[in-house]
């Protein structure tokens, strides 16, 4: 459609493939699961996540994608900043640096725009720019050192893209998010770290955006900030996240925002040079990744370079190393799989509600845990169950598990820290007194909620492979190398492993 008019000017076709539980490119979808940044993370080995970023790249270059939304190059400052998520790679600027130029280098290498966001960062307050618009109080020193690092090495790197947060810093200013800030876009991010990529900002129709009443149309604010495209999600409806009152003004349908910023140059509230500034660099990276010579694929030979064994095996590889075993007080780990050992499995089914804690969309998956542990050792036996277990379904779980008569109980949970009603069923659970391994499927935190469990392991996703990974390693038929990217407050370190002694981590 593009390329039909009379001025053919190729689209750039974008994804958000983060890997780990955001992401398109998946088992489920004919493509290959990757572990995720803070699966990669725990590998304290930038050469896998350079390894996982390309994987990811030949795929989305095979279907015509040309720009991916990653990676996310915040930190994981804290059990409670939930929107974070398992998309960071560490807690700890140097950590997160090393693995992000490799990811930026992966995706690039392979002909893919690689995108680090969120700048400054995504939130670190409480709170999520999904919902409600967020505010950053640091002083500009600790913003600095804690979430410049990244970013700066990756435009040295030569990161073709950047997307912007709307959380309000308040260090440069105070009531107006990143995105429209002409001093965070243009003199910080432009001038002095010397970005001259693409800079988009994250999904305008975010509540942070929609339920604040702005004087002026959000995308005239992001392009007067100096922001070169807007992301523009679920437009031609009122946004899912909610609407101010007063933002009933603005268009939120696609044709009527190019209206509006059309008027808005006619108006002389922006500048014909504004403009001309950002199509020049658009067309330049178009011209970079060679799209107007080659804008198509070739759909008859795009699954030959989609799901490889090559890719398959990378990527068995990368699900495993990032499997950490966090405790093993008890000695139950690893499982023997013969005898007569009766294993019972309860955990979170293949379809959860939420992708992350208070997430607006869902999680679907290929398998859960009991599945792929029952592949293994087919008299195991087991339930599944959705992330916030109603009271009637944890009575029906325990009692499950009291007549199964096993001698060893998996347990996994799926951001149990985070929902009262899985807490309530696990620690149910552990006061059978049964021999028990608690596996955590999705952020690490879980074992704060339920410190007195003897055996902990680390999945990061609930993704096929990371299932396949974690089934393999609890039989003993792969060894859990990772170690923790983040430090569980009050418990564990960054870098610990109850395989061997935590590594030295550059502060």
């Amino acid at each position: 459609m593009a390329l039909s008019g009379d001025s053919a000017v190729p689209v750039l076709v974008t994804v958000d493939q983060e890997g780990g539980i955001p992401q398109s490119s998946n088992n489920i979808n004919g493509g290959t699961d990757q572990p995720g940044n803070l699966g990669l993370g725990a590998s304290f080995d930038p050469d896998n996540t350079y390894a996982s970023y390309s994987v990811m790249a030949e795929e989305l270059t095979a279907v015509g994608v040309h720009v991916d939304f990653a990676p996310v190059l915040g930190p994981m400052v804290s059990h409670e900043e939930t929107s974070m998520y398992t998309r960071s790679f560490s807690e700890l600027p140097s950590e997160i640096t090393r693995h992000a130029v490799q990811a930026v280098q992966g995706l690039q290498d392979n002909r893919v725009i690689a995108t680090g966001k969120h700048f400054p960062n995504h939130s670190t307050a409480p709170g999520d720019e999904h919902y409600f618009l967020t505010v950053n109080d640091e002083d500009e020193e600790t913003v600095r050192e804690a979430y410049f690092p990244p970013f700066a090495s990756t435009i040295e790197a030569g990161l073709d893209m950047i997307m912007m947060t709307h959380s309000v810093y308040t260090a440069w200013e105070d009531g107006l998010p990143s995105v429209f800030s002409r001093t965070i876009v243009t003199d910080l991010l432009r001038g002095e770290l010397g970005f001259q990529g693409l800079i988009v900002t994250d999904d305008i129709n975010m509540g942070a955006i929609t339920t604040t009443e702005w004087d002026e149309h959000p995308d005239v604010m992001a392009i007067a900030a100096g922001v070169d495209m807007i992301v523009d999600c679920g437009a031609n409806n009122d946004p899912i996240y909610g609407l101010a009152e007063g933002n009933r003004k603005y268009a939120f349908d696609v044709g009527g925002q190019i209206d509006t910023v059309a008027k808005a140059v006619r108006d002389g509230r922006l500048t014909e040079e504004r403009i001309d500034e950002s199509v020049g660099r658009i067309l330049r990276m178009k011209m970079k990744y060679c799209l107007f010579e080659d804008p198509y694929v070739d759909v008859a030979t795009a699954g030959d370079t989609v799901r490889t064994d090559l890719q398959i095996e990378t990527s068995e590889r990368l699900h495993r190393e990032a499997i950490t075993l966090v405790r093993n007080d008890a000695g139950l780990f690893p499982i023997d799989p013969g005898g007569d050992v009766r294993i019972h499995v309860i955990t979170p089914a293949f379809f959860q509600l939420e992708l992350y804690p208070d997430a607006a969309w869902g999680n679907i998956a290929g398998t859960d845990l009991y599945r792929e542990m029952k592949k293994i050792q087919p008299s195991v036996t087991g339930k599944t169950f959705l992330v916030g277990p109603v009271p009637i379904d944890v009575d029906m779980l325990v009692k499950n598990v009291e007549s199964s008569g096993a001698d060893v109980l998996v347990i996994g949970t799926y951001n149990a820290l985070y929902y009262d009603q899985q807490i309530d069923l696990v620690r149910q659970l552990l006061d059978l007194g049964m021999p028990a391994i608690v596996v955590a499927t999705a952020m690490p935190y879980d074992l704060m909620a339920f410190p007195e469990a003897s055996t902990y392991l680390l999945s990061y996703s609930n993704r096929d492979m990371t299932l396949e990974a974690a089934a393999r390693a609890l039989f003993g038929q792969a060894e859990p190398t990772g170690r923790l990217p983040v430090s569980l407050p009050g418990l564990y370190e960054i870098g610990w492993s109850a395989n061997a002694a935590p590594v030295s981590c550059r502060q």
